[in-house]
């Protein structure tokens, strides 16, 4: 095989069965074809070591039979090859020959119909056009035709390129090096695990172990790391451990006047842009992400691009960047947690420079998907490589308490929708059958709770009282997730109650967010400090920061529940009260603010 491949190779002896390709007669014993072949060591998917002795273990496969086609067809080797174009240059300098014998005494020029020829006149001629240009178009400014200053535009931001053509590599390389796992060919074609029983012999990852040695290790090579997060659960997606175990030894803070080595880089890709209303503009996010990277204690990140792997914006913008960042010689350490949507990115990456879907990482909305570091082929140029690690397992998220179907059902995949709750002391807003928010304590008579999360997720507005009796009653039908009968409630653990006290300083906007890792956040407007009771499962962390987006609902919740969106995209309405009640509801709010002289 090539040197240029990435993962190293193992011999397997493979059987396939060719019973189209056999004249009749043949026995069954002579429908197999055994081929000795030179196989990926990892699956091409999720980075798993690959197998073929356990079908129900982890890594588990079976070789395409169009690998072994084109391992049986004969292709001309290389030799043979400049061979052939050897004798054509040698029967083309006789031709040139040839023609200078008949036409001696004169004086043959030859056109440059091709564009290849005289390459330093071509190149005389396209310095003095730009330089013609720059006497014309001299200054930041220019004058239009009413004789008023304009200013230029921008030049445009640098494109990405692709590197596919940099890469060494045949048909047959790019058959073997897309061999997938039994498991990542089920979550690929049907979106499920093969084997529900063998996720749990899946191996584990250590970052600091595998990927923190090898970045401080190398002295002479730049090391940019990709940290993905995702905007719809940002603090329970941010890597924090996993970052900070790939930072250089002895590094304490920017705070405290460290500062990162030339050749380390922090690159941050915010996810999921799309699920954002439009109030939440790039800038407005990119300072907010600055703000909370900063109380998490992590380094100063040298960019924050604001990115939608799923519509496709600022991939662009983010894949030009690294390709800079890396230099000529260097490693881009894609970093995200589960479900943060970092293959989805790097799948984004590879379709802004028009690759090959062939070449795409698994993608599903299974945690864990990627088992190991894979790498990411023709988006750096030679002596760079891209580097697709496996997503950091966060035990406090609501992952671990989820089945898959539920997962699809938390994962949101329309454009966020903001729900706001009024009330006060003694009420609670359920979310879904998975978390409850009680209000305790308030400055005023009500304040505002509004709900940011998947519109899967059905949401009710009751009385704190009787709560307990009414989740028994309604989770796993109106209250979801979870989903199921009376056996699978039992199966989920019961919520545990957090005090959460907090301080606003509006009862216009919300100023502070309390987020549910795994589930999304509540934001709170109120003007004073407030209680409330967060009730989640055990373990799911439960934080307070500052409101990532402070504005309300267009119009205000009613009591009971809301509507929820099926997977088909319809909205069914469990208790509607028309919209005009609320905006009733809403002016009501406004006269008690108002009142209160704000």
């Amino acid at each position: 095989m090539p040197g240029s491949m990435l993962n190293r190779y193992a011999h397997w002896s493979s059987r396939m069965k060719a019973a189209s390709q056999l004249p009749e007669g043949v026995a069954a014993d002579e429908m197999y074809e055994e081929v000795e072949i030179e196989l990926p060591s990892h699956c091409g998917g999720c980075g798993v070591r690959l197998q073929d002795e356990d079908p129900e273990g982890p890594g588990y496969f079976q070789v395409p039979k169009k690998v072994i086609e084109m391992l049986s067809n004969p292709i001309p080797l290389v030799d043979e090859l400049e061979e052939e174009e050897e004798i054509e240059e040698a029967q083309e300098e006789e031709e040139e020959e040839a023609s200078i014998d008949e036409n001696a005494g004169f004086t043959t020029y030859k056109l440059d119909t091709d564009g290849s020829g005289d390459d330093d006149k071509n190149d005389a001629l396209s310095r003095f056009d730009d330089l013609v240009e720059s006497w014309l178009d001299d200054g930041d400014e220019e004058d239009d035709m009413f004789g008023t200053l304009k200013k230029k535009k921008r030049k445009e931001t640098p494109q990405p390129k692709s590197f596919a053509d940099q890469e060494d590599k045949t048909a047959e390389d790019a058959a073997l090096s897309s061999i997938l796992c039994a498991r990542c060919y089920s979550l690929n074609h049907y979106g499920k695990v093969k084997s529900a029983e063998a996720e749990s012999a899946l191996p584990g990852f250590d970052f600091g172990r595998v990927i923190g040695t090898r970045i401080n290790m190398q002295k002479f090579r730049r090391s940019v790391v990709l940290m993905v997060v995702d905007l719809g659960d940002f603090d329970g997606s941010l890597p924090r451990a996993a970052i900070k175990s790939l930072l250089p030894p002895g590094y304490r803070g920017a705070d405290e006047g460290n500062r990162l080595p030339s050749t380390f880089r922090l690159v941050v890709a915010a996810n999921k842009s799309d699920l954002l209303p439009s109030v939440a503009t790039n800038l407005r996010i990119e300072n907010w992400v600055r703000r909370r990277m900063a109380q998490g204690g992590l380094p100063r990140p040298s960019a924050i691009h604001i990115v939608s792997s799923q519509k496709g914006a600022g991939v662009k913008g983010l894949l030009a960047d690294l390709q800079a960042a890396v230099g000529t010689r260097g490693d881009v350490w894609v970093v995200g947690a589960q479900n943060a949507g970092k293959s989805s990115l790097i799948n984004a990456m590879r379709s802004a420079v028009g690759l090959p879907r062939e070449k795409k990482v698994t993608v599903a909305a299974v945690p864990g998907t990627t088992l190991g570091v894979i790498p990411v082929p023709s988006l750096l140029p030679q002596g760079c490589k891209m580097l697709d690690t496996p997503g950091v397992p966060h035990e406090y998220q609501l992952a671990a308490y989820m089945t898959a179907d539920e997962m699809k059902m938390l994962l949101p995949n329309r454009s966020l929708k903001p729900r706001t709750f009024r009330l006060g002391r003694g009420q609670s807003v359920m979310l879904g059958g998975v978390a409850r928010v009680d209000v305790v304590d308030c400055p005023g008579a009500t304040m505002y709770l509004t709900v940011w999360l998947s519109d899967e997720v059905g949401c009710h507005l009751g009385k704190t009282e009787g709560a307990e009796e009414r989740y028994a009653k309604h989770a796993g039908v109106k209250l979801v997730p979870p989903v199921g009968e009376k056996e699978r409630i039992d199966q989920f653990p019961a919520l545990k109650s957090t005090e959460v006290v907090l301080k606003g300083d509006s009862w216009r906007e919300s100023s502070m967010d309390v987020a549910i890792a795994g589930l999304g956040w509540v934001a709170v407007g109120v003007s004073g400090e407030a209680t409330l009771n967060v009730w989640a499962p055990p373990g799911v962390a439960i934080t307070t920061r500052e409101a990532m987006i402070p504005d309300y609902a267009k119009d205000l919740e009613r009591p009971g529940f809301g509507a929820v969106i099926t997977a088909g995209g319809k909205g069914k309405e469990k208790k509607s009260g028309g919209a005009g009640q609320a905006n009733k509801e809403r002016k009501k709010a406004k006269a008690l603010d108002g009142k209160r002289g704000i």
